[in-house]
């Protein structure tokens, strides 16, 4: 579609669109408020699409995907019964989808794979926590662990123009504040106890990581 014909048929649509609402207005015919609410986010759907095909902007990609599933979601919802929880999970993957896409469209924007992450894990923990019903103390350190896995990931995606050493930390420390959230949560652990082991740990590997660096210095 041209320019020209873009904005004809952006215009026509809110031009239908207003008419519609005006004579709803005016009780002359009679539509429920939903579906208008789903056609306003179905154009901005088709602005936001064809401004991403013009400037490659993923943005402007995923804020279109993000207004076609609201626009869907209405619609199926007053058709279908479904869920509201599935209807989460299902626009967190879309999110992460089109994030992940863009990164690779473009392998040096490695800071698309956080939200795209986050996107992951918010699916998942509504996932176990309607769907599968799982543990309350499971479900409170899930949203950090899968955190510390998106960062783990980022790591292991490293290269050497970009070595990513504070991914690496933020990865170990996200993972280690799960493990910590899921003992003193569950009733299997002290957390008096577990907390200050933690501490012990952490100050062990700060120890650790100070000498190691010492002596990298010392070698060069």
């Amino acid at each position: 579609m041209n320019e020209k014909m873009h904005y004809l048929f952006i215009g026509l649509g809110f031009l239908i669109l207003g008419s519609v609402m005006l004579l709803e207005e005016f009780r002359i015919i009679r539509i429920d408020e939903s579906y208008t609410i789903a056609a306003l986010c179905l154009l901005g759907c088709i602005a936001l699409f064809h401004r991403y095909q013009n400037n490659k902007n993923i943005f402007m990609l995923i804020l279109s995907a993000v207004l076609f599933f609201i626009s869907s979601a209405i619609i199926i919802d007053s058709i279908a019964f479904m869920d509201d929880a599935f209807i989460g999970i299902l626009l967190f993957i879309l999110v992460a989808g089109l994030f992940l896409h863009g990164y690779t469209l473009d392998r040096n924007k490695i800071g698309l794979l956080i939200p795209a992450g986050i996107c992951l894990t918010l699916a998942s923990v509504i996932f176990l926590d309607t769907v599968a019903r799982a543990d309350g103390e499971f479900i409170g350190s899930m949203f950090f662990l899968g955190v510390g896995l998106t960062f783990g990931f980022m790591y292991l995606m490293r290269d050497q123009d970009k070595p990513l050493e504070w991914a690496k930390i933020l990865a170990i420390g996200f993972i280690a504040f799960a493990v910590f959230v899921f003992i003193v949560s569950s009733d299997y652990f002290d957390g008096e106890v577990c907390f200050p082991l933690l501490m012990i740990a952490v100050g062990g590997y700060l120890i650790y990581r100070g000498r190691r660096n010492g002596s990298l210095m010392a070698a060069k």
